[in-house]
């Protein structure tokens, strides 16, 4: 499953989130600062891939389905394990090692 899997599923996915965030596809689209359209196909392309409506389109926004409540929790998580990830490895990479050298004036340390 994980081969299958490549960036535009993830963007889908960031599609659908903000939607379901914002209730509406308009805010959504301006949140993520993308075409209205792109975010539709985005979230018509997921629920294809995943034969499943998320949404109940109306006039006034988008609203979840029971499918789409269960989609969003899950999103929710996915995006947290990447947030750690990111955070983790970051930190990692960021950690100072080795000797640390400070330089002082000899009158700086007349008082010490």
């Amino acid at each position: 499953m994980i081969d299958e899997l490549n960036g535009d599923f993830l963007q889908r996915l960031r599609g659908f989130f903000y939607v379901a965030k914002t209730g509406s596809f308009s805010a959504a689209s301006r949140e993520m600062r993308r075409n209205q359209s792109t975010i539709s196909y985005q979230v018509r392309q997921l629920e294809e891939s995943l034969n499943a409506d998320l949404f109940l389109r109306t006039g006034r926004g988008a609203a979840l389905t029971p499918q789409g409540r269960q989609l969003f929790n899950m999103v929710l998580d996915i995006f947290d394990k990447i947030e750690d990830i990111q955070r983790c490895m970051l930190g990692k990479n960021r950690e100072a090692s080795g000797p640390v050298h400070f330089a002082v004036s000899p009158l700086a340390l007349h008082g010490v």
